[in-house]
């Protein structure tokens, strides 16, 4: 969002204000009124400003309006609706869909608050059968909270896979080990 559709701020330009929004203590956000003290100038300063504006503006309507109205708001304002439609693809499409039904779905609450509790309490896994007759994918996420007893964990590709304890000096793997093994009781892995 920072610079799509373009605003001029660049990879430096974001750099320079994450770290001085680190070091001076405050969101990203917050260290775009600051662009100019972060040491961004020229056409990064401009859009950075128009940014920091639209945010503002953005967390307004989001205490004067309801969700479905928000999430509308947010892809248009932003130029995302409009970069989706220039596009013309079948993915532009598909995710001009997914902001259909999510704003559909997001202004039957009245509250943003009480529709991001409730869509994060929502998984795929919740509508999975369990009576155990079947094999269901699912991302390594979702199965690490799901109630299933035993659960497989499989890779295609040398090291994504582990069948015995990952090594200490690898730190993703450490990770994805624990990840794999905290929602069930039983754990299969296989390497190809």
């Amino acid at each position: 969002m920072v610079n799509t559709p373009k605003r001029g701020i660049g990879a430096m330009s974001v750099t320079r204000l994450a770290a001085w929004a680190q070091a001076n203590d405050m969101s990203f956000s917050a260290a775009l009124h600051h662009s100019a003290e972060a040491g961004i100038s020229g056409k990064a300063l401009r859009g950075a400003a128009q940014l920091a504006e639209l945010l503002d503006e953005l967390r307004e309507l989001m205490e004067r309006t309801g969700p479905g109205e928000v999430i509308h708001a947010v892809a248009e304002r932003t130029g995302y609706l409009a970069e989706l439609v220039a596009e013309r693809s079948h993915e532009a499409d598909g995710r001009l869909e997914n902001i259909a039904e999510l704003e559909g779905v997001a202004g039957t609450y009245e509250d943003l608050t009480e529709f991001l509790e409730t869509v994060a309490l929502v998984a795929d896994s919740d509508e999975i059968d369990g009576d155990g007759t079947r094999v269901s994918l699912m991302t390594l996420h979702i199965a690490k909270d799901s109630s299933s007893p035993r659960s497989s964990w499989s890779g295609s590709k040398t090291g994504s896979s582990r069948t015995s304890a990952p090594s200490a000096t690898t730190p993703s793997s450490k990770r994805s080990a624990a990840s794999a093994t905290s929602g069930s009781r039983g754990l299969g892995a296989s390497s190809t």
